[in-house]
């Protein structure tokens, strides 16, 4: 039995509906934001782990084949994200509109 379906069954027993000694719901009324911060903590683990499995002559055996994978993926990503980070900023007409920040009153910095 492989570490997926160990880990899936293991979960399914011990949450809220067989055993229900795992409960998120009983620790907080937002489950969402706790479950998304759970499931970091677990992909960062696993891909951790997967990093340290891997032989240590990986990266030396496979660098042209990364390289041609891993190079244009991001270069790709970054020039989609500046793409769209210069569409937001050119088509607001002032930047500083698009921001609010609140207004201090006279009395917030008084001095005594």
């Amino acid at each position: 039995m492989n570490e997926v379906a160990l880990g899936t069954t293991f979960g399914i027993l011990l949450g809220p509906h067989v055993l229900g000694i795992f409960n998120p719901r009983s620790w907080t009324g937002v489950t969402d934001i706790l479950t998304r911060e759970i499931m970091r903590i677990v992909l960062a683990t696993g891909l951790f782990a997967i990093g340290v499995e891997l032989p240590t002559r990986y990266m030396a055996d496979h660098a042209k084949s990364l390289t041609i994978m891993v190079v244009p993926t991001m270069a790709f990503g970054w020039l989609v994200s500046a793409s769209r980070w210069t569409s937001v900023i050119t088509s607001s007409k002032n930047l500083s509109s698009s921001f609010s920040f609140p207004k201090r009153s006279s009395t917030s910095f008084s001095r005594s």
